[in-house]
């Protein structure tokens, strides 16, 4: 089996081309299909979320165009073969040509020869014997018969048909995101195989067809000059090569550099939010339940939640038992304790749980994988002690499970937390509901995650309308500064084994922020706004915006978070949240511009990623003014 990834941005015409070629010159069985889009705005998306729904590929759709470098490793990290394939979406490849591209050799990159590609590569006047498609493919017979086991060293390949083996993506990771939009991530990543010992050979006898440049010409008529002059300073300057030197002369680099031990961490994929990537989604009505549905285990972690326990469960009776009371077939409730000094496993089996103990090893997600290990239902359901869910919503659970449409389900969750700005609503997707399977597995110390798990699997996931508060955070200050002290060395684990992952990065921050720790809050922000925000979901860029206004506000920063607010306010518009912040931060310097703020913000609509809860503008409005009063 060979992973093969293709990168789209428009251009569905050519796109549609190079996948019917795969289906139909390589061997069924043989290859899994991703396609990351990079924020395509033709009909390319929904071209593929056909695909999606009809299972001939998983497919990662980004919210904007990330660059090549950035969208391939979306993909890559989804890959689990001993083989992985980059395609441009602008080839035409030929029969025979996967197998003779992953084996029969001694590389650990391979590429084909082509029409269109670097003097090693391309085969010389080839667009002179074929002008059809019929004829290629003769030609491709041809060549691959005078060719046959025949191939050639060299130092380095194009990305537009590239083989990777398993070592090489285990050694070196990813490709380096600098190089954007594209041009030279190519280059750079045979540099940094070499330097590893790996050695990279074009493979004679086949032969793809590239069109060529595609993908650069709908971003305009300039577009791939800029991107190659720019990112060949990039290269020079990564790597000694002097700065004055032209582009395609020729250079030397030191293959005994430190470099050689140059990693590329790949970001976790979620179809949901990270790496800014969407799903598509689906409105349940939640009035009529359906007649039957699939077995459900809900699945539980939890230690010292006796007080929370009925609230939590006790709506999941009507998805779980018969209208007798009686459980219904290949249903459970599963809790695991990780070491409660309270009644909380009394309580949890006068609910009606099976418990399960866990010696706490500083792990969420290994915690997680014990409760859902065994488990019997079709379908596993997780959920936590503190969070709430209404009738309305445990009957859409049952309609997402009737419906067919989908493998896993995200549903809303909505988290008031409390902070020394006061209280906010946090809104994001999690994955809570997909269909069981022995192979599914959390990921994570802290903040876990399980959608790598079910996209490795080639799951279909689908949003919903499906609503959970998450009250675990609307307590005091204390309480979550007593949680952030706990969650700070998982996070610090985290960052040792990925130093530059952008996720852990932004949880150090806010762990940062709730301590109150604001030079360390700002400078992560600091870093992650400049370099390391395209790995960010859409509600954690907007978040970390949030930390670093209100770290400086905090430092005494004032004109820069006023600065860096109004940037948002720009590229946020009409964003009744931040103008509601900004009336906090102005309330005790300039009241009257504080009123006016809550005056622009109060007809706007909620924000969907962070709201203010209900009455926020009335109380403040109501203390700007009775503080004005004193003062006259």
């Amino acid at each position: 089996m060979t992973d093969i990834i293709i990168v789209t941005h428009n251009n569905l015409a050519s796109t549609a081309i190079t996948i019917s070629s795969v289906w139909e010159h390589t061997p069924e069985g043989s290859y899994r299909l991703i396609i990351v889009d990079n924020g395509s705005t033709d009909d390319t998306k929904e071209y593929l979320e056909q695909l999606a729904k009809s299972h001939q590929a998983t497919v990662l759709l980004c919210r904007e165009n990330m660059g090549f470098a950035a969208a391939t490793n979306l993909g890559l990290s989804l890959t689990r073969s001993q083989w992985i394939v980059l395609l441009n979406n602008d080839v035409i490849v030929t029969d025979g040509w996967l197998d003779r591209l992953t084996s029969g050799h001694n590389y650990d990159l391979a590429g084909p020869t082509t029409n269109i590609g670097p003097p090693h590569q391309r085969i010389v006047n080839v667009e002179q014997i074929y002008t059809m498609e019929s004829q290629m493919h003769e030609f491709a017979e041809m060549w691959a018969e005078t060719n046959r086991g025949k191939s050639q060293q060299v130092q380095k390949l194009s990305g537009f048909c590239l083989a990777v083996s398993r070592p090489v993506l285990d050694k070196l990771g990813g490709f380096d995101i600098q190089f954007f939009p594209g041009c030279f991530e190519d280059d750079d990543y045979c540099v940094r195989a070499a330097m590893a010992g790996f050695t990279c050979g074009v493979i004679r006898d086949c032969f793809i067809h590239h069109v060529g440049g595609v993908t650069f010409n709908s971003l305009g008529e300039q577009a791939l000059n800029k991107a190659l002059l720019a990112n060949w300073q990039r290269f020079k300057e990564k790597w000694g090569i002097d700065s004055q030197l032209a582009y395609g002369a020729t250079y030397t680099i030191d293959l005994s550099a430190p470099e050689a031990q140059e990693h590329v961490a790949f970001p976790l994929p979620d179809l949901l939010n990270k790496g800014k990537v969407v799903a598509r989604r689906i409105e349940l009505d939640g009035q009529t339940a359906p007649e039957t549905w699939p077995s459900v285990s809900l699945c539980m972690i939890g230690r010292d939640e006796d007080r929370n326990l009925q609230a939590a469960i006790l709506p999941f009776y009507s998805l779980l038992k018969d209208a007798e009371g009686r459980w219904r077939p290949g249903c459970e409730i599963i809790f695991v304790d990780t070491g409660s000094a309270d009644s909380t496993v009394i309580v949890a089996e006068d609910l009606g749980c099976k418990i399960r103990t866990f010696t706490w090893i500083d792990d969420f997600a290994a915690a997680r994988n014990q409760s859902i290990q065994g488990a019997v239902g079709d379908w596993i359901l997780w959920h936590d002690a503190d969070d709430r869910i209404s009738e309305e919503d445990v009957t859409k659970i049952k309609q997402a499970l009737a419906s067919g449409t989908a493998d896993a389900y995200a549903f809303q969750i909505s988290s008031i937390i409390a902070g020394v700005e006061g209280k906010s609503l946090s809104v994001t997707q999690h994955i809570r509901l997909f269909r069981n399977h022995p192979e599914i597995r959390f990921a994570g110390r802290i903040h876990e995650d399980v959608a790598t798990s079910l996209l490795n699997l080639g799951y279909s996931l689908l949003e919903t309308n499906i609503e959970i508060d998450h009250v675990g955070y609307a307590t005091d200050v204390d309480a979550l500064r007593k949680r952030a002290l706990r969650n700070e060395p998982l996070v610090e684990l985290e960052l040792q084994e990925n130093p530059d992952d952008p996720r852990w990065m932004y949880y150090r921050a806010q762990c940062h922020h709730t301590l109150q720790w604001w030079p360390g809050a700002v400078e992560l922000t600091t870093k992650l706004l400049e370099n390391g925000h395209r790995f960010l979901s859409a509600s954690q860029e907007y978040g970390c915006h949030l930390l670093h206004i209100t770290g400086l506000y905090h430092l005494g920063e004032f004109s820069k978070a006023a600065e860096h607010l109004n940037e948002c306010l720009t590229r946020y518009p009409n964003n009744r949240h931040l103008l509601i912040l900004a009336a906090l931060m102005l309330r005790d310097h300039d009241a009257q511009q504080a009123l006016e703020l809550l005056e622009i913000a109060e007809p706007l609509p909620a924000w969907p990623l962070r709201q203010w809860p209900s009455g926020t503008i009335e109380r403040e409005r109501a203390l700007i003014q009775e503080r004005l009063n004193q003062e006259v």
